[in-house]
């Protein structure tokens, strides 16, 4: 088997997200001999421009001795990851968009917008916490959502209401069409349109397992990176 230069991977969570989320994918992918690549598991900033663009500025800073980078985002953090991959293709050697909230069917965009209104106003947190459980699956056992809405309550207000307002505004679509990367983007829980991207992002999907595969499904995860890994290494060294 033929080995290329290994790409640092970039691992980039989501709201009320943490670097431990990834541990299974830091395992497969750090690891020694032929295999050693470096592997950074960012956690979500709470301060700064904490817009999807100042967010992506703030990552490129964070990597910006690391080498061009292979970019794995989840939820929010796809859309960061896809906004650095656009903004500093110098930076950014390949890209996977993890259950990202991008081409969503008009009705559920309109649903999703409606926490906006509620996000200055005591029902802020409230709304937030109940969108969060709505995205709950079968998948997601009660210590996952104990976990995971423990630290929503952490995340304090301001940042939440720059997220949610930042993923649900932004112009991913566009950002899409711009995008000069190999790029994969995987659908599992959130309803993609993955007949809608553009010819250059190849579409996938791992079902039945909620909106953390990289949790709950990390095997199939770890194939899907391991395949992208491959993609950028092998177009990097021809």
């Amino acid at each position: 088997m033929k080995l290329y230069p290994k790409k640092p991977l970039v691992l980039v969570p989501g709201l009320a997200g943490s670097r431990t989320e990834f541990d299974a994918q830091v395992a497969r992918f750090a690891g020694a001999g032929p295999r050693q690549r470096r592997v950074v598991a960012v956690e979500p900033p709470e301060t700064g421009d904490l817009g999807v663009d100042g967010q992506a500025r703030r990552l490129a800073g964070r990597i910006s001795g690391e080498g061009p980078c292979v970019l794995v985002g989840h939820s929010h953090g796809g859309l960061v990851a896809l906004s650095l991959a656009v903004q500093r293709p110098d930076l950014v050697a390949g890209l996977m968009l993890l259950d990202v909230p991008l081409l969503l069917p008009p009705p559920l965009r309109v649903l999703a917008r409606l926490p906006l209104a509620l996000l200055r106003t005591p029902l802020g947190r409230p709304a937030i916490r109940r969108f969060f459980t709505a995205t709950f699956r079968p998948a997601d056992g009660p210590a996952w959502r104990a976990e995971v809405l423990a630290r929503l309550d952490r995340v304090p207000a301001h940042v939440v209401r720059a997220v949610v307002a930042g993923t649900f505004t932004y112009d991913s679509t566009t950002r899409l069409r711009a995008l000069t990367v190999p790029a994969v983007c995987v659908r599992a829980n959130i309803p993609v349109r993955l007949d809608r991207l553009p010819a250059t992002v190849r579409g996938t999907e791992i079902a039945g397992v909620g909106h953390w595969p990289h949790v709950h499904a990390p095997e199939a995860t770890n194939r899907a990176i391991a395949l992208l890994l491959d993609t950028v290494e092998e177009q990097g060294s021809s």
